[in-house]
C-alpha cells in the first residue's frame, strides 16, 4: 500500500518517520518551512536514549493517489488540508489522528462514510521546530470506524501500521475519543497557566476548577447519551465517580485518583499548541462540551469559561495566573 501523511507537525511527522524507519515507505506532506529542512537533514526524532536521524520524501502537496491517506493536522486545518490536496483523494482510505472528535465528522462531508477510519493516537510527542520531534512517551494506536463496522481494509491498515507501531482495532472507537477528550481537559489549566500538571495540582483552587470542569463534562455527556470507553488508567468509574459526588470530595478523588503517582506530560501538548497559536483548539476540547450542552438547550458555564479565557488569552501580553483564574471561576465552583 501506498501512504501519504498529511499535516508535517509533532504527531504527523512521528508516523512519516517510524513507518520509514521500519521499512513502510510513507509521504509526508506539510508547510514549505517544514518540507524543506526535512528535505535537507532528513527528520530527527529524539528521545531519552538519543535520537535518530530518517530520511524520508517530503512534498507540500499529494503528487499521486495514494492507497491510504492519514490526516495528522489540527483540527481547525482539516478542512483547508482536504482542499489543497482533493485532487488525489478519491478512492483511497482516510485515517484521521486528531484530538477531539470531530475529525471523522469533518471528513464525512467528503467521503464515504465507510472510507473514514478514525484513530486515537496515544504516543505522546512535541516539535519545537520544523523536522525535530521529541518523543515524551511511546503509546499505543488505536483504530476504528465510527460510521461502519470493522472490516477486511481496516484490519490490513492495521496490519501495515504495525510493523511501526502497537496497534489495535477498537469497535468502539467513539468512546475512545470521547474519553480522551475528558482526559486532554486535566491538561487545560496547567496549559493556560504554563504551570506543570503536578505542580497546577499541589493547589487545591486548581483541583476544584478542574474537577468543576469535568463534572460538568461528565454529567452533560451522561445527559447525552454519549459513551465512555473502559481504559487504564483513566477508566470510566473514575470519571463517573466525580460527577456523583459532592465538588469538596471530588476534588480530593481527582487529585489522588488521577493526578498523585500519575506519570504527566509536563504541561502537556496542549500548552505546545497555544505556544504556536492555535488557541482555537480549545473549541474542539472544552468548547465540545459547551456544544453538546447547547444542543439540549443546557448551559456549561464551566467548560465555557475556559474557552473563553484560552481565547483572551490571544489578545493578552501577559500570561493568566492561576489566582486569576481562580478569581473568574470562584462564583462557579462555589
Amino acid at each position: 500500500m501506498k501512504i501519504a501523511i498529511i499535516g508535517a507537525g509533532a504527531v504527523g511527522s512521528f508516523i512519516a518517520g517510524k513507518l520509514n524507519q521500519a521499512g513502510v515507505k510513507a509521504v509526508l506532506i506539510g508547510r514549505s518551512a517544514q518540507i524543506e529542512v526535512i528535505k535537507s537533514r532528513g527528520l530527527i526524532i529524539q528521545q531519552a536514549g538519543g535520537e535518530n536521524v530518517i530520511p524520508l520524501k517530503a512534498l507540500p502537496r499529494l503528487d499521486q493517489k495514494y492507497d491510504v491517506v492519514i490526516f495528522a493536522t489540527r483540527l481547525r486545518d482539516l478542512e483547508q488540508a482536504f482542499q489543497d490536496n482533493h485532487h488525489f483523494l478519491e478512492h483511497c482510505s482516510i485515517l484521521t489522528v486528531q484530538s477531539g472528535v470531530q475529525g471523522a465528522n469533518i471528513l464525512s462531508c467528503h467521503f464515504e462514510p465507510q472510507e473514514i477510519i478514525d484513530s486515537q493516537f496515544f504516543s505522546q510527542c512535541t516539535s519545537a521546530e520544523p523536522g525535530v520531534v521529541h518523543l515524551k512517551k511511546m503509546g499505543e494506536w488505536w483504530l476504528g470506524k465510527r460510521f461502519a463496522p470493522s472490516d477486511k481494509p481496516l484490519h490490513a491498515i492495521a496490519e501495515l501500521l504495525g510493523e511501526a507501531f502497537v496497534v489495535r482495532v477498537e469497535p468502539q472507537i467513539g468512546a475512545v475519543k470521547w474519553h480522551a477528550l475528558l482526559v486532554d481537559l486535566i491538561y487545560g489549566l496547567p496549559a493556560l497557566i504554563r504551570v506543570p500538571v503536578a505542580q497546577t495540582y499541589q493547589d487545591q483552587q486548581a483541583c476544584r476548577i478542574t474537577t468543576g470542569i469535568l463534572k460538568e463534562a461528565v454529567h452533560i455527556l451522561c445527559l447525552a447519551n454519549i459513551p465512555l470507553a473502559e481504559f487504564e488508567p483513566f477508566d470510566k468509574k473514575k470519571f463517573m465517580r466525580l460527577a456523583e459526588i459532592q465538588l469538596d470530595q471530588a476534588s480530593r478523588s481527582f487529585y489522588n485518583d488521577f493526578i498523585r503517582g500519575g506519570r504527566w506530560h509536563s504541561v502537556g501538548c496542549l500548552s505546545h499548541h497555544w505556544q504556536h497559536g492555535a488557541e482555537k483548539e480549545v473549541d474542539f476540547l472544552n468548547g465540545e462540551v459547551y456544544q453538546v450542552a447547547r444542543s439540549m438547550r443546557m448551559e456549561a458555564p464551566c467548560n465555557r469559561l475556559m474557552v473563553d479565557l484560552v481565547h483572551e488569552q490571544e489578545n493578552r501580553a501577559q500570561r493568566f495566573s492561576l489566582s486569576e483564574i481562580e478569581k473568574r471561576f470562584q462564583a462557579l465552583i462555589a
